[in-house]
Parts: C-alpha cells; structure tokens; sequence
C-alpha cells in the first residue's frame, strides 16, 4: 500500500507543504486558520497518512507488517 505525503496532502488542501508539515507537528507558532488546519488534518485522516515516526513505533511494536527483505541463493 502507498503511503500518503505531505506532498499529496499539500495539493489536496492548497496551502504549502510546508504548512502541511507544521501543522501535523503541531507547531503552536503557526498562525493559519482553524478551517485550514481541520482541512488538513481530515485530508491526512482519510489518506491514512502516518508520520516517519508513527511507521517507527509501529514497526518496532510489532502490531505493524515490518519490511521484509528475502535473499535466493
């Protein structure tokens, strides 16, 4: 299954990718509008997207499928 980006959510909000990584790392600093922000976080909702991080927990928990990598000899 694809992962979604930051990119791809970028496009389908139509602010900035940079916006997009602000806003899913909860920077308080940023001043954008609360129908922004919800539009942002209801696009990456739906593409499931999942931070770096969040692919890290759930690989290393177990609960995740982990890459798997088979050598033929």
């Amino acid at each position: 299954m694809k992962m979604a980006t930051i990119k791809e959510i970028a496009l389908q909000a139509k602010v900035s990718s940079t916006t997009v990584s602000r806003v899913l790392n909860h920077d308080q600093s940023l001043s954008v509008a609360p129908e922004t922000r919800q539009r942002i976080l209801d696009i990456a909702a739906r593409l499931g997207y999942k931070s770096t991080r969040r692919r890290r927990e759930v690989y290393a928990s177990g609960s995740g499928e982990s890459p798997r990598i088979g050598i033929v000899v």
